[in-house]
């Protein structure tokens, strides 16, 4: 009897510590075919990090397994240079396994303080190239020098139209973006330069009809914004101190505006700021739903960081409903909170 009652407490054991440690966790495991090649292998090579970034999210292959907290959003990083512009949804625990195959002709992560590069069959495109659908129709063409655009890239959809036109002068770059049926949707036009160095860029968006969608342009750190709804009525407007998002009816949404602190004991070193928000929020009724004050720190342009979750400190957050306060929130540090 006393044996029985052991094994069927141990059994339970199992049972609990299978629970905790397996089913409310994913392992995952990554299978990846390299360029020009056929044969699917089980990569280590990456990590993984959960989105939305913040601190203490990164995580390691073990044994071909990366051991992630559970569902949510991830993005992966090949530590070889191989970019993968996905963000993964896991909804689910236990096992998941994700397929990749690495394209014949791609971009990859240049070196330190340098653009990406074009490879072709995982090698460095130099001269003339050209890239083909499955059925031989053009999907590419270009001029490189070690795997960088020369003066021009052209890349097509699979029904002959023009995708993708990218110019490269000596001192800016200019790139086109086209829709299938052959519409514009996108120009932007930036510095060339170092990454890690600033370089200016001004970018405007479309609809398929042709309306402006998007203006957009960050030059001399300061990003100003102006966005569209389908109708042409203003979506979001941001300039130097300010932005406010509007309701598609044109009732404002949300308003921000924001300073500079100051430095008067510990200053930072030129072009670096701490900045003080205020984010005020509104119902289609016009009400005040929420106030929120914070600061957010160490920021090298305008605007600083517009999610309060994401600040450093906030100093006050006020609820409101019918007019009248619900809720308050004051003297928070964020980064203590996230870690909650």
């Amino acid at each position: 009897m006393l044996m029985k009652n052991i094994f069927f407490f141990l059994l339970l054991f199992f049972i609990f510590t299978c629970n905790c440690c397996f089913c409310q966790g994913v392992r995952f495991q990554l299978y990846r075919t390299k360029a020009c090649t056929v044969a699917e292998q089980l990569d280590t090579n990456y990590t993984m990090h959960k989105m939305p970034l913040s601190i203490d999210t990164d995580y390691f292959v073990k044994k071909g397994t990366v051991h992630l907290p559970g569902p949510g959003q991830y993005r992966i990083d090949f530590n070889d240079g191989f970019y993968l512009d996905t963000t993964i949804e896991i909804r689910d625990t236990g096992l998941f396994i994700f397929r990749v195959k690495e394209p014949d002709f791609g971009l990859y992560d240049g070196s330190m303080d340098s653009p990406m590069v074009y490879k072709g069959c995982g090698k460095l495109i130099n001269g003339f190239f050209e890239s083909y659908y499955p059925d031989g129709k053009i999907k590419m063409r270009g001029d490189f020098v070690r795997g960088y655009v020369k003066d021009s890239m052209l890349t097509y959809y699979n029904n002959g139209a023009l995708k993708y036109k990218r110019l490269h002068f000596s001192k800016i770059t200019a790139i086109e973006i086209f829709d299938s049926t052959a519409h514009r949707i996108k120009i932007s036009t930036y510095q060339n330069g170092s990454i890690l160095s600033y370089r200016w860029s001004r970018t405007k968006e479309y609809f398929p009809d042709g309306g402006l969608k998007l203006k957009k342009s960050d030059v001399k750190r300061i990003e100003r914004i102006k966005e569209f709804y389908p109708d042409g009525h203003l979506k979001i407007k941001q300039t130097k101190l300010r932005r406010i998002e509007y309701y598609d009816n044109g009732i404002k949404k949300v308003a921000y505006k924001w300073r500079k602190k100051l430095e008067l004991f510990e200053p930072h070193e030129k072009g670096i700021h701490d900045y003080m928000i205020h984010k005020t929020e509104y119902d289609e009724e016009r009400e005040i739903t929420k106030k929120t004050v914070y600061e957010d720190w160490n920021e090298s342009g305008s605007p600083p960081r517009l999610d309060p979750e994401q600040s450093d400190w906030i100093i006050s957050m006020v609820k409101y409903k019918n007019g009248k306060e619900i809720d308050r929130m004051k003297d928070v540090d964020m980064k203590n909170y996230q870690k909650k």
